[in-house]
């Protein structure tokens, strides 16, 4: 269990009503990952929503050769993994790890997804702050996209 406050510090969580924040404090916990350390890898399937409390977090995609894609760099505040909650057969479409000392709280996924079926209220005000990172994640990765195709030679003028 985490503190209700500690949960606050996310732009996401910290305008929701106490009674939901504190049931889902009830079912969380902080832990600490050394840097580098790989939470998860690509393609796999999770059960935890997580969220920074220290430290940053890198989302990437491994590419062939050891290579690999920075998506993101996940800050204090900042919430990632909601494939945690989504339906069986639904894995990472990223890989995450610890950059430095890095802590983070961890939702129960199943916890969180059976607090969102049997509460339809909680449900609907949690379902609003997914859409909200959802959105979030894809004006990044647009951005990103767009940035990306801007390198290429021949794409370049197009983009400006």
């Amino acid at each position: 269990m985490v503190e209700v406050k500690l949960l606050k510090q996310s732009d996401l969580l910290k305008g929701l009503d106490n009674s939901l924040l504190e049931k889902i404090a009830q079912i969380s916990q902080s832990k600490v990952y050394a840097a580098e350390q790989v939470l998860f890898e690509h393609r796999t399937k999770i059960d935890r929503i997580y969220m920074v409390l220290r430290g940053e977090v890198e989302l990437f995609l491994p590419l062939a050769e050891g290579r690999q894609v920075k998506l993101h760099q996940v800050q204090p505040g900042e919430l990632f993994g909601f494939s945690a909650i989504l339906p069986a057969g639904c894995y990472t479409t990223f890989a995450a790890k610890a950059l430095a000392g890095t802590e983070l709280i961890e939702i129960s996924g199943s916890l969180l997804k059976q607090l969102m079926e049997e509460s339809p209220e909680y449900g609907f005000e949690l379902s609003k702050v997914f859409l909200q990172a959802y959105s979030r994640k894809k004006k990044r990765q647009t951005f990103a996209f767009i940035a990306s195709l801007a390198k290429h030679p021949g794409l370049a003028p197009y983009l400006r």
